[in-house]
């Protein structure tokens, strides 16, 4: 007969033990040390792990001081906190002078108060959507803070705001106009777009800055307090001239580790399209001087390391040069004669007495200079500088057989002329 063999009951005890022994023990949930209300519907719980948790809805108190808030004992302890989402406003004095280091905002959140996070140890921190200002001292002394995150809706940076923040380098998002006084003074890098309506005095004091515009934009701008250690103005120019024919060249200054996206806008700046004349590494631009892009504007996007984007102020193409002269013209004496150009810009007309060789005239001499030409006199006479502009003048006989010619201002002279 075949035999069963049956597992003793205290072998079966001992396997099923050692096999639970083996499965990972749930680690046990932190002990809460404290709690309480710090709100009309707001809560706050402390857990032995150094969390700070803020629950519920609405805005938080505002508290005199920091020795005012109820979890003033156990700042030494309190290393993050977690504002769970449905409150709004973060209340004066918070977090003020603890050890915190780690900080989650909701996106339900639209205030953040005075002096809320001073002299912590945040290393960084995003600032939800919804907030629109960044409030006095809100920051301030946070030497470990390196990184600031602004969701684009921020549009007033209040006095201190991060004054002392030494290590701190943010890129400021286009939303902020307004910049208040000694706000980021100290701080390390501060990168700026254009469209900023106010600063602040010595709001960037000891701060290395970079400006998205021009350095005549700059001077418009800053009223001479705002006192940059450095100041770095990435657009180089607001205007290019070129001669027709030749190369134009743009230049942004050029950012360690960045990149480049080089754009074009043939409709005053209502639409922009990429460009192909350069590629991403490229902080400069060459483009062909075509009369048809007389009148371009020409923009870089400056892509950082981090990822941010700075879009520099547009620099305007004129392109100069003479495409045809005036035709020659026959008028009755007493009457008016008028030529009509067909240059670029920043050209116009000129003419001359019939015994000066053409060939010779200076553009933009004055009335009653002169300038000579195969030993003979001549008397310039310069109407206005213009495109496409048309000249008229008195049909004389006295004005029989002079020369009219266009000549570009900023080009050796070229007198292609015509007989009156």
């Amino acid at each position: 007969m075949k035999r069963t063999t049956w597992m003793p009951l205290t072998a079966l005890a001992l396997v099923l033990t050692l096999l639970f022994a083996a499965m990972p023990a749930k680690a046990a949930e932190p002990a809460v040390v404290a709690s309480g209300w710090c709100g009309e519907d707001a809560q706050w719980t402390f857990k032995e792990n150094g969390v700070l948790t803020i629950s519920g809805t609405g805005n938080m108190a505002d508290y005199s001081s920091r020795v005012n808030t109820p979890w003033w004992d156990y700042r030494g302890q309190l290393t993050t906190v977690t504002v769970e989402t449905g409150i709004t406003a973060i209340g004066t004095h918070a977090f003020e002078d603890t050890n915190l280091n780690k900080v989650n905002l909701p996106a339900t959140l639209t205030s953040i108060g005075e002096e809320s996070f001073r002299d912590t140890n945040l290393k960084s921190v995003v600032i939800p959507s919804k907030v629109t200002a960044i409030s006095r001292n809100a920051f301030r002394g946070c030497s470990m803070l390196q990184t600031v995150t602004m969701k684009g809706s921020v549009k007033t940076i209040a006095d201190e705001a991060f004054q002392g923040c030494s290590n701190l380098s943010v890129v400021l998002p286009k939303s902020v106009t307004k910049i208040g006084d000694r706000a980021f003074l100290g701080c390390s890098q501060i990168y700026l777009r254009t469209g900023i309506e106010s600063l602040g005095y010595y709001c960037f004091s000891d701060a290395n800055v970079w400006y998205a515009g021009t350095s005549a934009e700059w001077d418009n701008l800053d009223d001479g307090y705002c006192a940059p250690a450095t100041l770095t103005c990435l657009n180089l120019q607001s205007e290019v001239n070129a001669k027709l024919s030749s190369t134009a060249k743009v230049k942004v200054k050029a950012v360690t580790g960045a990149t480049y996206q080089w754009q074009y806008s043939n409709n005053k700046g209502k639409t922009w399209n990429n460009s192909t004349f350069a590629t991403a590494k490229k902080a400069t631009m060459e483009i062909p001087a075509t009369a048809a892009r007389n009148g371009y504007q020409y923009r870089c996007i400056v892509t950082l390391e981090s990822g941010d984007k700075l879009t520099c102020s547009p620099a305007k193409l004129s392109v100069y040069g003479i495409t045809t002269q005036p035709k020659a013209v026959t008028a009755t004496a007493g009457n008016t004669a008028s030529f009509k150009e067909g240059s670029r810009n920043d050209t116009g007309c000129l003419f001359l007495r019939k015994n000066g060789a053409a060939a010779a005239g200076r553009p933009g001499a004055a009335a009653g200079k002169r300038s000579r030409a195969a030993g003979a006199a001549q008397r310039v006479r310069r109407y206005a500088w213009h495109h496409g502009v048309t000249i008229e003048t008195a049909a004389a006989g006295t004005s029989n057989g002079r020369k009219a010619a266009c000549v570009p201002r900023k080009n050796t002279c070229r007198m292609d002329c015509v007989l009156l």
